[in-house]
């Protein structure tokens, strides 16, 4: 019995300690707006599934095998295992929903933690059922305590190398790339006139729609439209819009502008937008910190594709040098057509012309003496 209590507690360790490592919260928490290994996991039920289930399965194995030949109760330690960490990830949610008012309680999040839930009792059991066949691959030692310890160390190697790989992945760019790659170009321009029929900031709707892209992906939407047949109420679309009914993307999006986002201003009286502003819209539509914080990344991650400098040899419109040097701030739409070329600065040879930056986006003009 011994045995079986210490693999319960270096089994669930185990699992505990790599999770932790990933910070694999999702979908409760915006971790997903990190580039990497987490943003890889979510964009795909396959992925999720076996980033969920695998290490379970796996642990499993080693801890059926390792019980049995102590002649202990494999099937205990196993079942021993997976409940702990029920408890100590998904328990936890399912806890905290059933403890929520009820108007406040989300039903397809305490439904996701109860299949998650299943899920890793039944990888478990299915750990276990192949431990028969798979032991040759779990190595022999003398003592159960050794083989689960040096287990347990190597998890947390493992883990703690997975948290370092993620260190150089800190360009939350890349993360809002893969988003609007996986987004459908229509609903992309769909956005954009809902913006300007509503008198919202198309960059903010944008915004908010490749961060909830990415809390949110496709074919996490279809699993709560099919739950939307039953239980109606929930969260729906791309914009994640609280519904007593399904919603499609495109409803999800003129919702947002005409409800949630209209008349909504960003941006100062020169055009440049303002964080605090952003961080204000963004919290009035989701106050979790990390949306917040993600929301304004992928604002500048929009204004990043839509403004580029171009530096060339014109002629200086001052003195007419052919040759001067002119930097030129260049603004462009959702497709790529430029709709606006300002001079930013001037150089000549001559020096004879005074130098001027104004303000992006404001109209050329030299600087007077």
């Amino acid at each position: 019995m011994d045995d079986v209590g210490l693999a319960i507690a270096l089994g669930a360790a185990f699992l505990y300690a790599f999770y932790r490592a990933v910070e694999a919260q999702w979908p409760a928490s915006y971790f997903a707006v990190q580039p990497g290994l987490l943003l890889s996991v979510t964009q795909s039920p396959w992925r999720f599934i076996a980033f969920r289930f695998f290490p379970i399965f796996v642990t499993s194995v080693f801890i059926a095998v390792s019980v049995e030949r102590a002649h202990g109760d494999a099937l205990l330690a196993v079942v021993g295992v997976a409940a702990a960490h029920i408890l100590l990830s998904t328990g936890r949610g399912i806890y905290a929903q059933l403890r929520a008012p009820l108007e406040r309680r989300n039903t397809a999040l305490l439904l996701f933690y109860v299949a998650v839930s299943l899920g890793v009792l039944a990888a478990s059991i299915a750990g276990y059922l192949a431990a028969g066949s798979l032991k040759s691959v779990v190595p022999q030692v003398r003592e159960l305590s050794a083989s689960l310890w040096t287990a347990l160390l190597a998890g947390i190697v493992g883990a703690f190398l997975v948290r370092i790989s993620r260190r150089g992945s800190t360009d939350r760019h890349a993360a809002f790339r893969e988003s609007k790659r996986r987004l459908d170009p229509a609903l992309w321009k769909v956005a954009e006139a809902h913006a300007k029929t509503f008198d919202a900031d198309p960059n903010l709707l944008l915004a908010i729609m490749l961060v909830e892209n990415l809390e949110r992906p496709a074919w996490a939407r279809k699993l709560e439209h099919q739950k939307g047949r039953i239980l109606r109420a929930g969260s729906y679309g791309v914009m994640q819009i609280s519904s007593d009914h399904p919603l499609t993307d495109e409803e999800s999006i003129e919702i947002a502008a005409r409800e949630r986002l209209a008349g909504v201003t960003v941006s100062n009286p020169q055009g440049h937008p303002m964080k605090v502003a952003v961080d204000e819209a963004a919290r009035n539509y989701n106050p979790d910190s990390h949306f917040v914080e993600a929301v304004w990344d992928a604002y500048q991650f929009i204004l990043s594709e839509q403004r580029r400098t171009v530096v060339r040899l014109e002629t200086c419109p001052i003195c007419g040098d052919p040759n001067a040097v002119v930097t030129r701030y260049q603004i462009l739409d959702g497709e790529g057509v430029l709709v606006s070329d300002v001079i930013g600065n001037v150089q000549c040879r001559t020096q004879t012309c005074e130098h001027f930056q104004p303000v992006f986006g404001a109209p050329w003009a030299p600087r007077t003496p």
